[in-house]
C-alpha cells in the first residue's frame, strides 16, 4: 500500500529526478536503480560477497552509471542513511564492532567521488561534503574515532581565481585520516588535509593542508588551534578513560 501510494503522490512531481528522489527515499526499497552498471554489495565477517541486498537504516539512488557501494552485513547505523550517487562513484564502509553516524541523511555524490571508511571505525556525527565537486577522495582509515560535528571539506564549492591570469587558485585536494586518530569534537578538515596515525586532534580545531609539516612517516601527534598545529609529538591514545587506563594499564599496553 505504501509503495503504491508514494508512487501515486510522486506523479505531481515535474522534474524526473525530483520524483525518482521522491520515489527512493519513501519507498520500502533500498536500492532504487535508475543507471546501468552499479553495484551494491554486502561482505560477510571472512570479507566475502553474500546476496544480502537490505541493510537496516540504509538507502541508496543510483541516478548514473558505473557507481559501486561495499558494506559489511551487521553495519550499525541507528538512523536512516540516503545516498545519492551520480555516476562513476566509490563507498566503502569497513567491518566494525561501533556504530555508524553519517549526518548525511541525504548525501549525493558528484562524478567521480569517492568515500572510504576503515574498519573498526566509530564515527558519532559527520558530514562529508562530496556534492559540490567532482574527482573528490575523503579517506578515513581503521580504528578511527570520530566524535560530533565532524565536517571534511575536500573542495571550497566556489571559486577564487586571480584577477589577471584567471588561473584558479583553490582547486580541490583529497582529505585523508590515517589509522587509530581520535577526531574531537566540532572539527573541521579542510582540502588538502592529511593526519597521521596515531594522531589526536583538538575539539574546534580547522585542520588544513600546512597542519601538518612533518615528513612521511610521523606518527603520533596532538593537532589543535585555528588553523590546527602541532602542540605535541610521541603520543598515543586509547578509549579507556585516564583512570580505567591507570588501572588496566599493564593489560591495555600488551594487548
Amino acid at each position: 500500500m505504501k509503495e503504491r501510494f508514494v508512487k501515486l503522490l510522486s506523479c505531481f512531481i515535474p522534474s524526473e529526478k525530483l520524483r525518482h528522489r521522491f520515489r527512493a527515499y519513501y519507498s520500502n526499497s533500498v536500492i532504487a536503480d535508475y543507471g546501468k552498471n552499479n553495484k551494491f554489495i554486502v561482505l560477510d565477517d571472512s570479507g566475502n560477497k553474500t546476496g544480502i541486498k537490505k541493510i537496516k537504516n540504509f538507502k541508496v539512488c543510483f541516478y548514473g552509471d558505473n557507481n559501486t557501494i561495499i558494506l559489511h552485513k551487521d553495519i550499525n547505523l541507528p538512523e536512516l542513511t540516503f545516498i545519492e550517487m551520480s555516476s562513476h562513484n566509490y563507498f566503502e564502509i569497513g567491518k566494525s564492532k561501533y556504530h555508524f553516524c553519517l549526518d548525511f541523511p541525504k548525501a549525493r555524490f558528484s562524478e567521480y567521488s569517492k568515500l572510504i571508511l576503515g574498519e573498526n571505525c566509530q564515527i558519532n556525527r559527520a558530514i562529508f561534503i562530496l556534492k559540490d565537486e567532482p574527482n573528490c577522495l575523503i579517506k578515513i582509515g581503521d580504528n578511527c574515532m570520530l566524535s560530533w560535528g565532524i565536517e571534511f571539506w575536500p573542495t571550497d564549492s566556489h571559486t577564487i581565481y586571480d584577477e589577471t591570469t584567471k588561473e584558479i587558485l583553490n582547486s580541490p585536494k583529497d582529505i585523508k585520516i590515517g589509522n587509530h586518530c581520535w577526531i574531537s569534537k566540532d572539527v573541521i578538515f579542510l582540502k588538502g588535509a592529511v593526519v597521521p596515525d596515531n594522531s589526536v586532534i583538538g575539539m574546534r580545531s580547522i585542520y588544513t593542508s600546512n597542519s601538518n609539516s612533518k615528513e612521511n612517516g610521523f606518527s603520533g601527534g596532538v593537532f589543535a588551534g585555528i588553523p590546527a598545529k602541532l602542540i605535541k609529538s610521541g603520543i598515543n591514545w586509547d578509549r579507556p578513560n585516564t583512570y580505567d587506563f591507570k588501572m588496566n594499564r599493564e593489560e591495555i599496553i600488551n594487548k
